[in-house]
């Protein structure tokens, strides 16, 4: 009997900025391709309207020839808090990406992923979970790293692209 539950897996880091600006950098429209780390060959063929209800990401991952289409909706967008993107079209049997970013005091934020997820049909769950335990934990540790990098280079002015993306100062404040 095939276990149709989810594997979950989470990772969670303190990011030295206010929330507005780490939110904002999540939602330039440079961040995927910043996040997205250097060997996972993620390619995105269409943006959608970037992270807002209903948008539709068309995206391509891994290296010829083993290219597949991911195409996934993000949904259940609230400002400053999370966002959710579902794989419609994946290597994987389900995919779902919670994003959530939470203030913990001043100047800090918590930049928290959840991912459930089921290994490709046929592709035993002991498989999954060291997929996990790998790929997504080194995946994932590179992105909490460039999201503190990109906040910090706004922060020191060095973030002269993602300030006018986002349209804040290094105080974090509107221009």
């Amino acid at each position: 009997m095939q276990n149709n539950t989810p594997i979950r897996f989470r990772v969670e880091s303190t990011i030295e900025a206010p929330l507005r600006r780490l939110w904002a950098f999540y939602m330039s429209p440079d961040a995927l391709r910043r996040l997205s780390p250097p060997l996972s060959f993620f390619k995105v063929l269409d943006p959608g309207s970037g992270v807002a209800d209903r948008s539709v990401l068309v995206a391509t991952v891994g290296p010829w020839p083993l290219r597949q289409r991911w195409v996934a909706l993000h949904a259940g967008v609230q400002a400053e808090s999370s966002f959710v993107d579902i794989a419609l079209e994946s290597p994987f049997a389900y995919w779902m990406h919670l994003h959530r970013f939470e203030a913990e005091g001043e100047g800090r934020s918590r930049l928290i992923d959840e991912v459930w997820f089921l290994p490709p049909h046929g592709v035993p769950r002991w498989v999954g979970r060291v997929f996990a335990a790998t790929v997504l934990r080194s995946m994932f540790w590179w992105r909490h790293h460039v999201s503190r990098r990109a906040v910090r280079e706004l922060v020191n002015g060095g973030g002269g692209r993602l300030a006018a993306a986002t349209g804040l100062t290094p105080s974090g404040g509107q221009r």
